[in-house]
């Protein structure tokens, strides 16, 4: 409701509703402090325990959480009118695709605070809670019983824009949820008669009053968000094309009002002035000229740059500054050819030549401070993009469980991550610059030379450019392919360089012979890749070279030996001649930064496709070798999972042959309770942790993990530890087997042991 009622108005209905609950406006100072009252008061209103904090969404994947939030949704206390059986419509069972759906929502929530401020503002402060629960019927959904959760369902193939859509929808509910609390909307007496129903704006049915105003006031926020930041799709997967839904909107608002004046010629006021007023308002806005525009043109496909790598480097205030700068720049350098052949054509003709002069050595001087500063803000631009880009990174494999078992995944990602991101970005982001640089010097040259020589200079320029553009795009074929390969078998490479310490510290002969092997393998390959790649570059570069300058030098050839023009043309191109060269020497070095750019633009490629969502095939669903949970078989992870939703406290003790998946079950239990388990590896020793442990032993370490974990993070319910008393000894071990003893009295530990 943030196009229909300012920001300003939805705080002083949560002031209010906080009022109602007996909370003291006077102690809100601020947003957060708001969001801890507004938290209060749901507790207040609806008897729950709100576990979170101010812009900390709480996203429930779990089957057993969620259930409890799915049957807060079974009844609508308020509303009394439950018309699409909701408590029906969500299916109680585990949805394999739930981590999967829970990362579309992470990007669009992500997203919703890009193209909109106020939206996300909203958001944070009235969503505390969304669930993930399965339903063949529909795709989520809220209640006013529940106010400030949200349950979701999207599709797999839903793409980031529709689930912002998604999550505006259901935003808009919640506020009129807040909204009613402070009006009174409606006399439910009067609106439970079926008489009373009016067609709804989205399912196009007939629905009771509360639910058709609410389609109403929902479909217009979303056709408003649509107009004003996210671009109106061709082909929308939530909700129906604009059009359609401008036709549907007016069509209820028809229908509400024709039931609202049938019910007052009867004397009975269904509902209150302010659903009037909010009604009125719906009506202008569907009428108004901007929409009316709209309608009369062709819709155009939602905005996706926002998503593409090329988006994500220059979609920022650096990108903007350092592309305004050398602007500046360049167009002072060429106004210098200008300047010199003006001062040099008055001095032949006896006339005032200090002005042009004195303007000639400003252009020359000037430059230095733009271009130095481009610089500057270039260096900027690509530390703004690494940082954000190494945040995505790590987000967008958070919880891709599936992959931890994948080492060359992992050793792919350390490579990306560690090593290649800031290379690649910051050759791209340079290569843009110098890029820019030279194509304005050349393209700003040319017109002003063109301006003040004969038009056959600027004849051979065009014609350089077409013959250098064509064995560009000749060349950019062979450069593609090869720098992808390079940058592949550089990431291989480096995960071989990053094995070094381990296998040549320790001395052992054996694991250092292999690693010398595995050495020259990735090293040969990629250095013969990169010995290629260089080849057909500098061919590239010695045809365009030629191709560059032998046009103009022959014209200009023409012009002074064979056609003998007026002296004063002669002085002028002799004066520019050198710079004539150079402005062809440029192009050579901008044909050259574009292929170059070619390339970098395929290694960004293949750098950013770590954002993508990692394809798998699943954990697997049973061990493959004999295995115990505290003597009893185990023949498959689900009912181990089953079991463990039942638990609130316990020892759990796994045991097996080597390779028969006890790891890969604490993986499984981790994906069923995703966000009340925490899972410590056998391999934790790059783990990130509050105090410094360096100093521990191994067991001493161990223990103190344990400690700061459960202090940290009270919200664990399951305990992973796998193998922790490996490599210990008997006292440290016995130590920590009482400390998990005392555990397991408020907690499920499950432990895998030998």
């Amino acid at each position: 409701m943030i196009f229909q009622s300012p920001l300003e108005h939805h705080i002083e209905n949560v002031l209010m509703f906080c009022h109602k609950a007996g909370l003291q406006a006077k102690q809100i100072s601020d947003a957060s402090t708001l969001w801890v009252n507004y938290a209060r008061a749901l507790e207040n209103l609806q008897g729950r325990k709100i576990d979170g904090q101010y812009q900390a969404v709480n996203l429930i994947v779990g089957p057993h959480e969620a259930s409890a939030f799915c049957r807060m949704l079974s009844s609508d206390a308020l509303s009394l009118l439950d018309d699409r059986n909701q408590d029906q419509v969500i299916s109680q069972t585990c949805d394999p695709h739930a981590r999967e759906k829970a990362d579309l929502l992470l990007a669009a929530m992500e997203c919703l605070g890009a193209l909109s401020r106020q939206h996300k503002h909203l958001f944070d402060l009235l969503i505390t809670d969304i669930f993930l629960m399965p339903s063949q019927e529909a795709r989520g959904g809220s209640t006013s019983s529940a106010i400030g959760v949200i349950w979701a369902n999207p599709k797999t193939s839903y793409r980031v824009p529709d689930i912002v859509e998604f999550l505006v929808h259901e935003l808009t509910h919640h506020a009129l949820f807040i909204d009613e609390h402070r009006y009174g909307h409606y006399d439910y007496s009067v609106i439970l008669d079926q008489e009373t129903w009016a067609q709804s704006a989205l399912l196009k049915t007939p629905r009771p009053l509360d639910k058709v105003i609410h389609s109403i006031i929902v479909a217009t926020e979303i056709i408003l968000f649509r107009e004003q930041c996210l671009g109106h799709p061709a082909a929308p997967l939530v909700h129906p094309p604009t059009a359609k839904i401008c036709a549907q909107v007016s069509q209820s608002v028809e229908s509400v009002e024709n039931q609202i004046a049938a019910l007052l010629r009867q004397g009975v006021t269904p509902v209150s002035p302010r659903v009037r007023d909010l009604l009125n308002q719906v009506r202008d806005i569907v009428t108004s000229d901007r929409i009316k525009k709209f309608l009369r043109r062709k819709p155009r496909s939602m905005k996706r740059s926002t998503f593409q790598p090329r988006a994500r480097v220059f979609a920022n205030l650096p990108a903007v500054a350092t592309i305004l700068l050398v602007i500046v720049h360049q167009s002072l350098v060429a106004s210098s050819a200008y300047f010199l052949t003006q001062t040099i054509s008055r001095y032949q003709q006896d006339q005032p030549y200090a002005t042009p002069l004195v303007l000639y050595f400003l252009s020359m001087i000037l430059p230095f401070v733009p271009g130095c500063v481009s610089f500057i803000t270039t260096q900027h631009w690509i530390n703004a993009v690494h940082r954000k880009f190494c945040l995505s990174m790590a987000q967008a494999v958070y919880g891709k469980l599936e992959a931890y078992r994948s080492p060359d995944r992992k050793a792919a990602f350390d490579s990306a991550i560690s090593r290649n991101a800031f290379s690649t970005i910051s050759s791209y982001i340079s290569l843009a610059h110098d890029f820019l640089s030279l194509a304005l010097n050349s393209l700003l040259s040319i017109i002003v030379i063109g301006v003040i020589l004969p038009a056959e200079i600027a004849l051979g320029y065009v014609i350089s450019l077409v013959l250098s553009g064509g064995l560009v795009a000749c060349l950019s074929r062979l450069v593609k392919p090869l720098s992808i390969d390079v940058e592949q078998r550089y990431s291989n490479y480096g995960g071989t360089l990053h094995k070094a310490w381990d296998n040549m510290v320790l001395g052992n002969s054996y694991n250092s012979r292999l690693w010398r092997k595995e050495f020259d393998a990735n090293s040969n390959a990629y250095y013969a890749a990169t010995q290629r790649l260089s080849v057909y570059k500098q061919l590239g570069n010695i045809a365009i070279a030629f191709a560059s300058l032998i046009p103009t030098a022959y014209l200009v050839y023409e012009l002074l030996v064979r056609q003998g023009p007026e002296a004063g043309i002669i002085a002028a191109i002799i004066v520019n001649l050198t710079r004539i060269f150079h402005i062809l020497n440029s192009l050579s070095a901008l044909v050259y930064e574009w292929v170059e750019w070619t390339s970098a633009t395929a290694r960004l490629r293949y750098l950013f496709g770590f954002l993508s969502p990692i394809s798998h095939d699943g954990l697997p669903r049973a061990p493959i070798g004999t295995m115990t949970i505290n003597d009893e078989p185990v023949t498959d992870y689900q009912t181990v999972c089953d079991a463990l939703s039942e638990r609130r406290c316990g020892r759990l003790t796994i045991r097996g042959d080597n390779g028969a998946g006890k790891s890969t079950l604490l993986l499984a239990i981790k994906q069923a309770f995703p966000e009340q388990t925490y899972l410590l590896p056998a391999a934790y020793t790059q783990l990130c942790w509050e105090a410094t442990h360096s100093n521990l032993s191994t067991g001493q370490r161990a223990r103190a993990l344990i400690e700061e974990l459960l202090t940290q993070d009270a919200g664990i319910q399951y305990l992973l530890l796998d193998e922790w008393d490996a490599n210990l000894d008997q006292e440290n071990r016995r130590l920590i087997d009482q400390m998990l003893k005392v555990i397991s009295k408020e907690r499920v530990v499950v432990e895998v042991r030998h």
